[in-house]
């Protein structure tokens, strides 16, 4: 089935529906996502949140539902082959390789590249350099703090230049300090057309990057807006803040 999607989508998703035997995790998801968009994704634990992005990037076959990413219909594509289209992501807890070189974790993305080994190590360098953890490219990845893994593994997302970043938790556990420096990445990556998905619990950072945000409750969505709005809906405050 061939749906309508407008020319300033990057992501169109249709009836969006990921059952796990009788719980249904994400419910008839329809979203469509414009082109340099950050959008933010809030609820309460087992909302579906993580699902949702799993379904979007392949790890999560729906039992119902599309997705299409550039006018191309990925769903039943694998996540490397979804990647190697231009989507990324990061996940909630880093999913770094801990017994080797920050550098090493960095190439691991683009090792299929048939490009100049020097000219990737000057682009990982600059990258973690950005985040604040340049210099550091031999020490080991479990030399860092959480909070440093966190920005570990958002460098390396980037290493392929996505057209699309899903971001699960990038502020979870994170050092105020750390929290700063990530904000004002994904502001960067952002401003140079990156279109983002961020999950997050953490919500005064949220807020100070989007104004679009959505609120899942038992894998549906219940509410999109911007923050002031949501605060004062009483279907997100009931779901999302207990009341």
């Amino acid at each position: 089935m061939i749906h309508y999607m407008s020319e300033e989508s990057v992501l169109a998703i249709h009836q969006l529906t990921k059952q796990f035997g009788g719980h249904v995790a994400v419910k008839n998801v329809n979203l469509e996502i414009i082109k340099g968009d950050i959008l933010g994704i809030i609820g309460p634990n087992g909302a579906g949140k993580s699902s949702f992005l799993n379904c979007i990037i392949g790890t999560y076959k729906p039992e119902i539902g599309e997705i299409f990413f550039k006018g191309e219909n990925i769903t039943s594509l694998s996540t490397h082959r979804i990647i190697r289209k231009g989507m990324s992501r990061t996940f909630q807890v880093p999913r770094v390789f801990q017994e080797c070189t920050l550098l090493e974790n960095m190439l691991t993305p683009v090792l299929h590249l048939k490009l100049p080994k020097n000219q990737l190590v000057r682009k990982a360098s600059a990258l973690l350099e950005r985040l604040s953890i340049g210099g550091r490219e031999h020490d080991l990845a479990m030399e860092l703090s959480g909070g440093q893994q966190k920005l570990l593994e958002f460098a390396r997302s980037l290493m392929l230049d996505p057209d699309v970043l899903l971001l699960d938790e990038p502020f979870a556990g994170v050092h105020p300090t750390l929290k700063e420096v990530m904000v004002q990445g994904i502001r960067e990556v952002h401003k140079e057309g990156v279109t983002m998905m961020i999950v997050s619990h953490d919500l005064p950072p949220l807020y100070k990057l989007t104004n679009d945000i959505i609120v899942l409750n038992q894998g549906e969505i219940i509410a999109r807006g911007n923050p002031k709005n949501l605060q004062n809906d009483s279907v997100v405050v009931n779901a999302y803040f207990g009341r």
